[in-house]
């Protein structure tokens, strides 16, 4: 039987800013439990779908600030999400809301970038890249949400007694 489980990394790092910001998971790591033999062996040697998971990101402020959602990974070199060795992860960002006020979301390339567009309700997450919360333009607020669904699918691998498998998602918050 595997473990797996997927550990997000949320740092708060308020850049260029007087006002601090916490950021919060709902849950730290998300587990998929135990994965038999069997429940791999449904899968015809195909990839193994396991369930969607959502976590839900909450970022509170002293003070109104732009906040932006930097996504990275905790392995050097990475440009998709894994899960161990021998699985992957496609993570979406929806319902975001700012101050209790439902928003859209765009990708920002970096840091310092302005919106590449005037935002989605729901907005594939990719390493090495940005979320802004947008309304028209870029928000402000002293409170902001987010949720991250996690698709999950693992390759065909060798039976092992227990695994645990990392995900490699790591969120930063750049608030100004």
């Amino acid at each position: 039987m595997k473990l797996l489980s997927l550990a997000l990394s949320l740092l708060a790092a308020p850049v260029s800013s007087w006002a601090d910001c916490q950021l919060n998971a709902s849950q730290q790591s998300v587990s998929y439990g135990r994965v038999s033999a069997a429940e791999r062996q449904l899968a015809n040697n195909g990839a193994l779908t396991l369930p969607e998971k959502t976590v839900v990101i909450n970022i509170l402020c002293d003070e109104p600030q732009r906040m932006r959602l930097m996504v990275g990974s905790s392995l050097p070199g990475s440009d998709r999400f894994t899960l161990g060795e021998a699985g992957e992860m496609q993570v979406m960002a929806a319902s975001a809301y700012v101050d209790d006020r439902p928003v859209r979301i765009a990708v920002v390339p970096h840091a310092d970038a302005a919106p590449a567009s005037g935002g989605l309700a729901q907005q594939e997450v990719t390493l090495n890249q940005g979320l802004a919360f947008v309304d028209g333009a870029e928000l402000r607020g002293k409170t902001a949400s987010v949720s991250l669904t996690v698709h999950s699918r693992l390759k065909p691998t060798a039976i092992g007694e227990k695994t645990t498998w990392r995900g490699n998602l790591n969120l930063k918050l750049e608030a100004q």
